[in-house]
């Protein structure tokens, strides 16, 4: 069984922050999951919901905001009541951090509710540029399309499909895509 920090060190530091997978490093983990939208310009951030209100001190949905916009709400404003002054990372900054260490990468891509198109291309193409290895990278998603999309255009990388619900027989599912 592996253990993985769950959008970084979430306990600690504000969720899918630099700060949180920054400590998924420290601890004892053998990987860190961490959730990708796109922005409105199309750049990979690193944020779990479709809108920033749970997490920012701001409103609106990622796909309607650009990167800029998306880097100036503070990621910290709603963390357990406290202050903690951070951004919405890229995908590229994540990588950057994670790339040198040895942690699995366990990246959902999170098109279940909005479609990003050609974000299953992207983020591989993103993790082969920071020179991370297929056997540290474990893509999972709500939408088994993006999986089997992924698997199509790599079929060496790990893959997983979550489920919102129980379903009959997950398995047969599974190993259908």
């Amino acid at each position: 069984m592996l253990w993985f920090a769950h959008r970084g060190v979430s306990d600690r530091f504000p969720e899918n922050t630099l700060e949180a997978i920054a400590a998924a490093i420290e601890d004892d983990v053998d990987g860190v999951e961490f959730d990708v939208h796109f922005s409105k310009d199309g750049v990979g951030v690193i944020i779990h919901d479709e809108t920033v209100n749970r997490t920012t001190n701001g409103t609106g949905r990622v796909i309607d905001m650009t990167v800029a916009e998306l880097q100036a709400l503070d990621a910290g404003a709603r963390f357990k009541g406290e202050a903690i002054k951070t951004k919405i990372p890229t995908l590229d900054e994540v990588l950057a951090i994670l790339a040198p260490a040895t942690l699995r990468l366990n990246i959902e891509l999170k098109t279940d509710t909005i479609r990003y198109d050609g974000i299953e291309a992207y983020v591989l193409e993103r993790c082969a540029a920071h020179g991370i290895a297929t056997d540290r990278l474990l893509f999972s998603s709500f939408n088994h399309y993006s999986v089997a999309l992924i698997r199509k255009l790599d079929p060496s990388v790990e893959t997983a499909i979550l489920y919102p619900y129980p379903i009959y027989h997950p398995e047969e599912q599974a190993l259908r895509i």
